[in-house]
C-alpha cells in the first residue's frame, strides 16, 4: 500500500500541477490525458516495486535471503542486461526493470533525452514488466496454495 501511494501520488501530483498551470480551458482539455498516463506509470511502478519483490519472497522463505536475492536481481542482473544490450541486442535491456519503467514513462510522456542511455522498444519494456509481474504473482499463488495444502494457518 505504501509503495502504491508513493508510485501513484507522485506522478499524479505532478500531472495535476501541470494541469493547474494551463493557460486556458482548451489547453487544460488537451492536457487531461496526462492524468491517465500518470496513473498508468504509477500502476506499472507499483507492479515493479511491490509484486516482483513479493515473488522473490515467495521463493525464499527467509526474509533476509529474499531481500538479498531481489537486490541481486535488481542491481546485478539489471546492470548486466544493460551492459550486454549495449553491444548486442538493445531490447535485452528490458530485463532491467528500472530501465523498462523509465522507457515506458519517457515514451508515454513523449520525453526524449540524449546522452548515453540505451534506447529500446516500449513494447519490450511493457512485455518485461508484465512478464515479471505475472511470474511473481504466480509464485505467490504457488506459495499460498502450498501453505494451504500443508495446513498452515488452520486451513483444512
Amino acid at each position: 500500500v505504501l509503495v502504491a501511494l508513493v508510485m501513484l501520488l507522485g506522478p499524479l501530483a505532478l500531472a495535476i500541477v501541470r494541469l493547474a498551470l494551463s493557460d486556458d480551458l482548451d489547453q487544460l482539455v488537451t492536457l487531461l490525458p496526462m492524468l491517465y498516463k500518470a496513473l498508468a506509470v504509477g500502476a506499472l511502478g507499483t507492479l515493479v516495486y511491490s509484486a516482483v519483490p513479493l515473488g522473490f519472497s515467495a521463493v525464499v522463505t527467509n526474509r533476509r535471503y529474499a531481500l538479498a536475492l531481489w537486490a541481486l536481481y535488481y542491481v546485478v542482473i539489471g546492470w548486466m542486461a544493460q551492459g550486454i544490450a549495449f553491444v548486442t541486442w538493445p531490447d535485452l535491456a528490458a530485463l532491467d526493470l528500472n530501465a523498462s519503467l523509465k522507457m515506458v514513462m519517457m515514451n508515454m510522456f513523449e520525453a526524449r533525452f540524449g546522452g548515453r542511455s540505451l534506447q529500446f522498444s516500449t513494447s519490450a519494456a511493457l512485455i518485461s514488466i508484465i512478464a515479471h509481474a505475472a511470474v511473481a504473482i504466480a509464485l505467490v499463488f504457488w506459495r499460498v496454495r502450498k501453505a494451504q495444502q500443508s495446513g498452515v494457518g488452520g486451513a483444512s
